[in-house]
């Protein structure tokens, strides 16, 4: 990742090494319809996303592994590799990536050739990202595929670039789906009683495991609830998946993953609040800007937002 940024190369001559690296059986089709996510799943293929939870057997033509920090982590797409490392504020080492048309295969991501933007299906990206082992390979891609041939850094940078459109696009997806679910403003916040569609800055919610939704006006009431839900409801709380919003993009994003700024001069809805950030960068920006400390969600409490 320290290379400085490639121009991409242009579409050249079709190069032999293609017939070796990958069966032409594959590309025989002009349209690109390339089997991914592959279906019937392949159970060789084993992993989880790290950042999304998405499935090695489904997504492993566009997986990457790596090293962030002292672990070793693993991801469907250089979407979310891109992602973790903004969130993190690490730099990842050790990057391998498969090999687009043979996913048993990886490959050194710094000397792998990356396809941007081709009709071929990519992972989590609104243009596609994929791997091939030569530029020969890459160049008949693109002549079969469509898109532009370029190294790590140019995919890796085109990852970056597209964070927050693809956000956009994935979170439509799972509003769609159910599993975010938009406040109205009929629905109020159960530790204050405030109506949580006013506050979109500063919104929470839970999904239960049945299925149930529950909004919060505020980390502030988030926090309280899931730490003495016993005071407000007469079931137990069973979370699947916990929401806050991206104090800087406005993007819903997971509860346990944001990096939090406890301890400002800002106030939210309810004083003092723990304002969720995917970004470890914009969280310490915030957190110097507001005299504010950065911390994790496993350090965040009622108690410790009143600090």
């Amino acid at each position: 990742m320290e290379r400085s940024r490639r121009k991409f190369i242009q579409t050249g001559a079709i190069g032999l090494a293609f017939l070796a690296a990958c069966p032409s059986s594959l590309l025989a089709s002009n349209d690109c319809n390339i089997k991914h996510p592959l279906m019937p799943q392949d159970k060789s293929l084993q992993g989880t996303c790290d950042n999304c939870g998405m499935m090695r057997p489904m997504w492993g033509r566009t997986w990457h592994t790596f090293v962030l920090g002292k672990d070793s982590k693993q991801t469907c797409s250089i979407h979310c590799l891109a992602e973790m490392v903004r969130n993190s504020g690490l730099q990842p080492s050790g990057i391998m990536v498969a090999n687009y048309l043979d996913p048993h295969t990886s490959l050194v991501a710094e000397d792998a050739y990356y396809v941007v933007g081709s009709s071929a299906r990519g992972t989590m990206s609104i243009k596609s990202k994929i791997a091939l082992p030569t530029e020969a390979a890459a160049q008949d891609f693109v002549r079969k595929c469509g898109g532009e041939v370029g190294r790590f850094d140019d995919a890796y940078g085109a990852a970056v670039a597209a964070l927050v459109a693809e956000n956009k696009m994935i979170q439509k997806k799972r509003v769609a789906k159910g599993k975010i679910v938009e406040p109205t403003d009929a629905d109020l916040c159960p530790v204050c009683g405030m109506h949580v569609a006013r506050y979109p800055d500063n919104k929470c919610q839970i999904r239960t495991k049945d299925g149930e939704v529950i909004h919060f006006c505020a980390t502030h009431c988030l926090f309280e609830y899931l730490q003495n839900g016993a005071k407000y409801r007469d079931t137990p709380l069973h979370p699947q998946l916990i929401w806050v919003v991206d104090y800087a993009t406005g993007l819903w994003i997971p509860a346990k993953k944001a990096n939090y700024v406890i301890g400002s001069t800002m106030k939210g809805p309810m004083g003092k609040e723990a304002f969720p950030f995917a970004a470890r960068d914009a969280a310490g920006s915030f957190a110097q800007k507001y005299s504010g400390k950065v911390v994790v969600f496993s350090e965040v409490s009622a108690k410790t937002m009143l600090m």
